[in-house]
C-alpha cells in the first residue's frame, strides 16, 4: 500500500491531467485551473498569486486567459467584413507581416504595456517610420476594444498601448511649371496615367477612390463625373462637372468599354491596381523625386483657394469633412497673398484718414485766423512791402520809447534827496 502524497492546501491532482491543479475562492465564487507544473511549491505559489490578484482587483478569469490573440484578430476581420470597410486588405497585411510574428503565439492576457514597448523598439530598429508603427498598434487596440464589447467579454482588461508622436505632415505642392513636366511624363507612360493625374490635380480625390471608378460613373452627355456613395473615405457620393481637359481624357478612357468595366485600365485592358512604380518613375523623370500622389490633393485644394472657390464648395468637391483639415492646405503663397492684401487695405485706410485729417486742419486754421482781432493798419495797404516795413519801424520805435521812459524814471529815483 502506497502512502498518499501530501500536497499544500488548495493544490490537488486530477486523474485526467498530468499537471497539478489549484483551487481558490473569493466572495463566494470558486475557481479551479491547471498550475501547469508538477512541483507542489510552484503550484502553491501560483495559488497565492491568484488570491493576491483577486484582492487587488487584477484577477483574470481562467477562461479569459485561454483566449488567444489570433481569436481577437478573427473578431476584427469579421467586423471589417460586416461593415464593408475598404481597408480590410491593409488590416490583413499588418497582421500577417508584423503583428502575428510577434504576438500571434500569445494569449490576450499576456499582452502588456512593456511587451508593446519592446515591439515598438524592434520596429524602430529596422528603420520603420513612427506613423507606420502607429497604424499597426491601432489594429492591436481595435482587437482589444472589440473583445471588451463582446457578451460575455473575451478580455477583462484593456492594456495600455502607447502611441508614438508623429511628425510626418506633408507639405508638397505642384506648381504650374512642374505640372507641365509631369503631364509630359504621364503621356509617355500611357493614357490611364494622364487621366489619373489630371483628375487628381483637378478634384483632389484620393487614388483609392479613383482606382475603384467604373465607366458608368462618367456621363459624357451631361458632362459630369460621379463618385458613388461608399467608395470614398467619408462614404458620401459626389457629382461634379468635368473641365475640358478632364472630359477629353476620360472620354478616351471609356471608349470601347462596358458600363461595369473599370475606368482606368492599362494598355492590355487590365485594371490599374497599384501604380507606385510608374508614379516614382515619372516623378524622377520630371525632376520631382519624392513627390506623392497625395500631394495632388493639396495642390487641388490650394488651386481652389486661389481661384476664389468658396470654402463650402471646395470642401464638398475634395471630400473634406472639417474646416480644420481643409485649412491645412494653405501654402506660403496663400499667406503672402493675404499679407499683400492686408498691406494694401491698410495703405488705403491711411490715405483716406490722411485726407480727412488734412481737411480738418485746414478748416481749423481758417476759423482761427478769422477769429483773431485785426492789428492797427497804416494808411498804406497791408499788401504793400512798404506798409510792412513802416509797421515794423513803428513797433520798434514804440518799444524803444517805453524802454527810455523806464530808464529816466529809475535815474530820477537815484538823484532824489
Amino acid at each position: 500500500m502506497t502512502r498518499e502524497e501530501k500536497l499544500p492546501p488548495g493544490v490537488y491532482r486530477r486523474k485526467d491531467s498530468k499537471s497539478l491543479w489549484i483551487h481558490y475562492g473569493y466572495r463566494g465564487r470558486d475557481y479551479r485551473e491547471s498550475a501547469e507544473t508538477n512541483s507542489p511549491k510552484k503550484a502553491a505559489a501560483l495559488r497565492d498569486l491568484r488570491k493576491a490578484e483577486l484582492r487587488m482587483g487584477k484577477f483574470v478569469q481562467p477562461s479569459a486567459r485561454r483566449v488567444m490573440l489570433s481569436e481577437l484578430y478573427a473578431n476584427v476581420i469579421e467586423d471589417y467584413r460586416i461593415n464593408h470597410y475598404a481597408s480590410i486588405e491593409d488590416l490583413e497585411d499588418r497582421w500577417v507581416k508584423h503583428l502575428q510574428p510577434f504576438f500571434g503565439h500569445m494569449a490576450a492576457a499576456e499582452v502588456t504595456t512593456d511587451l508593446c514597448k519592446r515591439y515598438i523598439v524592434r520596429r524602430q530598429e529596422t528603420g520603420v517610420a513612427d506613423s507606420t508603427i502607429n497604424r499597426t498598434l491601432a489594429v492591436l487596440k481595435r482587437m482589444f476594444h472589440l473583445a471588451t464589447e463582446c457578451t460575455p467579454p473575451k478580455v477583462q482588461f484593456l492594456p495600455y498601448i502607447p502611441m508614438l508622436q508623429e511628425n510626418n505632415v506633408r507639405t508638397g505642392f505642384v506648381e504650374t511649371e512642374a505640372r507641365l513636366r509631369l503631364e509630359r511624363a504621364c503621356g509617355r507612360i500611357g493614357l490611364w496615367m494622364s487621366a489619373l493625374f489630371e483628375v487628381g490635380c483637378t478634384y483632389g480625390w484620393r487614388h483609392g477612390s479613383l482606382l475603384k471608378m467604373r465607366v458608368k460613373q462618367v456621363d459624357a452627355n451631361a458632362n459630369v463625373i460621379r463618385l458613388e456613395p461608399g467608395t470614398t473615405k467619408n462614404k458620401k457620393g459626389l457629382e461634379v462637372t468635368m473641365p475640358r481637359r478632364v472630359r477629353e481624357l476620360l472620354i478616351q478612357c471609356i471608349q470601347g468599354k462596358r458600363a461595369d468595366d473599370y475606368l482606368f485600365t492599362r494598355e492590355n485592358g487590365k485594371p490599374v491596381r497599384d501604380f507606385r512604380g510608374s508614379w516614382e518613375r515619372l516623378c524622377n523623370e520630371a525632376g520631382l523625386s519624392g513627390l506623392h500622389f497625395h500631394d495632388l490633393r493639396r495642390t487641388a485644394a490650394r488651386n481652389m483657394r486661389r481661384g476664389r472657390v468658396s470654402e463650402k464648395v471646395a470642401m464638398e468637391v475634395g471630400g473634406w469633412k472639417t474646416t480644420s483639415a481643409f485649412h491645412r492646405y494653405a501654402d506660403n503663397q496663400d499667406i503672402a497673398d493675404a499679407m499683400d492684401m492686408l498691406e494694401k487695405s491698410q495703405d488705403a485706410q491711411r490715405q483716406r484718414l490722411g485726407g480727412t485729417f488734412a481737411a480738418k486742419e485746414n478748416q481749423s486754421a481758417a476759423i482761427s485766423e478769422s477769429s483773431q482781432p485785426n492789428p492797427p493798419q497804416p494808411e498804406t495797404p497791408a499788401s504793400s512791402p512798404r506798409a510792412s516795413l513802416e509797421h515794423h519801424v513803428y513797433i520798434t520805435l514804440r518799444s524803444l520809447k517805453r524802454f527810455l521812459g523806464v530808464c529816466i524814471a529809475e535815474q530820477r529815483e537815484l538823484v532824489r534827496p
